[in-house]
């Protein structure tokens, strides 16, 4: 935590509560960097030749998983693109890869892409899913109780109703973990996330899927006794994220919070292998998350409360393309606490750079953290604290705060970097004013849905700074 001055309030108490320790293990990812026919560990001038060679029927063995274009083969477009590479044509960035090679089990009753137009209705809420009648039977499609269903990108569950009305056919689905459905497969991905509106949708505060517009998405809704506001701007390789909340009304503020800054495009490679019925491996990176944010904290009058607004708000989600409906979804957590008296004021400025990746790792057995802080720094900009008795004030938010789910069950209920300031002033016995900031990185995983009872919480990383410490302190 912070100080121990006398009127110190602990600060993110929402945020650390959630947090426990955590082992750091780095290892290499699943999927060949891209166009790394030779599975060498980087895509050089050799695996141009090896996939020009397999182009023309050489037989080579070769790693499929380094496909470029999403093809399922090794050919012509892996060589141009390890070629575009080498010679600098081609960015770091790279392309997006997914990988869903299952064999279902029998139990398993898969609706295609090509037979969405049976489905009359899908209600993803409270799951139930309408079909035509004649059409299902027509199909040959087994929707019996107790069965699992797929239904391509919509909807995956166990089947615990059925009932006819008319020419249609109602199911109601529940929970099933994913080895009910799968016997043995790879699922992967290779996914640059960035900030257009034909990857990012958005999601209005009660829950309802909004089409973006062009620029960015706004939300603006109460909370706690605050306002809140905020936009996230579609820059395509950054988005210009404005957060405020503000407590009082009109000129009486009473305390106010913002966070302005940028986030940068970054990159989500997971993992999932199955094996006879069950989780061999899992894999879950966010790399290369960076961006800046300033923070400013602004209380004056009596402030005393507290507040941890809970990341039941998506700012954006991101669709995953695969049979199972597969999303990565950006939220924000909000917490602060403030005890001020009435003649009472601060205003704390603090400006944050950073970059992380944040992950986790699943060897079946256990799971262990994926993360490595990267370079980041402080920079305090302004601080005024005072008044005739203790006063402490506090601010902080997980932010980008990230949950990777399948249907409506989370894998990875949270995975975030964190960023706080704050300070406290006691005027007498002793005079002690101190401003901190801390940055952290943490994350939750719970492996159920692909049928494995582990969950874990992990603490990549906690930076502590103080920006200012009077002499007369103890």
């Amino acid at each position: 935590m912070f100080s121990k001055c006398v009127g110190r309030v602990a600060v993110m108490t929402g945020l650390l509560a959630i947090i426990v320790f955590g082992a750091f293990f780095r290892c290499a990812f699943a999927l060949p960097p891209p166009g790394d026919v030779d599975d060498s560990g980087e895509a050089t001038l050799r695996d141009a030749v090896i996939a020009l060679q397999v182009a023309a029927g050489s037989g080579l063995e070769v790693n499929v998983l380094a496909d470029v274009d999403a093809d399922r083969k090794i050919g012509i477009g892996e060589a141009v693109y390890v070629l575009q590479r080498v010679s600098g044509v081609q960015e770091d960035w790279g392309p997006d890869r997914v990988v869903f090679d299952v064999e279902w089990t029998p139990e398993t009753t898969v609706i295609s892409e090509s037979m969405l137009d049976l489905m009359k209705s899908a209600d993803t809420v409270d799951d139930v899913y309408v079909f035509d009648a004649a059409g299902v039977a027509a199909a040959g499609l087994d929707i019996s109780e107790g069965r699992i269903l797929v239904i391509y990108n919509t909807v995956f569950g166990k089947i615990d109703s059925v009932a006819q009305n008319g020419t249609d056919l109602e199911i109601h689905t529940a929970f099933a973990p994913l080895t009910e459905a799968i016997s043995d497969g790879v699922i992967a991905w290779d996914y640059g996330v960035e900030f257009t509106a034909d990857k990012i949708v958005g999601r209005s505060p009660d829950g309802r899927r909004i089409l973006p517009r062009a620029d960015e998405l706004t939300f603006s809704f109460p909370y706690g006794g605050f306002t809140f506001d905020i936009k996230m701007g579609l820059g395509g390789d950054t988005s210009a994220v404005t957060i405020t909340a503000k407590k009082g009304v009109g000129d009486n503020i009473t305390a106010q919070f913002t966070a302005q800054g940028t986030l940068h495009r970054f990159r989500s490679r997971d993992l999932i292998e199955i094996r006879s019925r069950k989780l061999d491996a899992f894999e879950h990176a966010l790399e290369g998350i960076r961006g800046d944010l300033t923070l400013e904290l602004l209380v004056a009058g009596s402030a005393s409360d507290s507040l941890n607004f809970k990341p039941d708000l998506t700012l954006m989600e991101i669709p995953i393309p695969l049979v199972i409906p597969t999303t990565l979804a950006i939220k924000i957590q909000f917490v602060s606490q403030l005890k001020t008296p009435i003649d009472g004021s601060t205003n704390i400025k603090t400006g944050f750079s950073f970059g992380s990746d944040l992950g986790v790792v699943f060897n079946g057995v256990d799971v262990s953290a994926n993360a490595q802080i990267g370079p980041y720094q402080f920079d305090e900009e302004s601080k005024t604290i005072g008044a005739s008795s203790p006063i402490a004030a506090n601010f902080g938010i997980g932010f980008p705060r990230f949950e990777l789910g399948i249907g409506k069950v989370l894998i990875v209920p949270w995975a975030q970097t964190a960023f706080l300031i704050g300070g406290s002033f006691t005027p007498f016995h002793p005079t002690c004013l101190i401003v901190e900031g801390q940055f952290i990185g943490a994350c939750g995983i719970n492996l159920a849905v692909l049928g494995e009872l582990l969950n874990r919480d992990f603490t990549f990383w906690n930076e502590k700074e103080t920006f200012f410490s009077s002499d007369t302190c103890p």
